[in-house]
């Protein structure tokens, strides 16, 4: 619970209007996780993973996990994990 308490003034300390703060949610279950939106337009806590595959061999290359809702942010540190890796 204390966890799960100061995860959740460190991530209102990062928002910047008063409407911000009052979505902020924190799983008592699971601090680390961040609650997002579901498929079924509900919310649960969750970590957003991707994978990186090499098509041609059927193999995976590389992971990636974050607490960020949106895909967005991991495009370019996923692309450099990878070139890191692989060249």
């Amino acid at each position: 619970m204390e966890l799960a308490l100061r995860k959740m003034e460190k991530i209102r300390a990062t928002k910047s209007s008063m409407a911000e703060k009052r979505e902020v949610w924190v799983s008592m279950t699971d601090p680390e996780a961040r609650v997002m939106k579901q498929s079924d337009e509900g919310y649960a806590p969750n970590y957003n993973t991707q994978i990186s595959t090499d098509a041609k061999q059927k193999v995976i290359v590389g992971v990636g996990v974050s607490q960020c809702g949106s895909d967005d942010e991991a495009l370019v540190p996923g692309e450099e994990m990878l070139i890191t890796t692989l060249f």
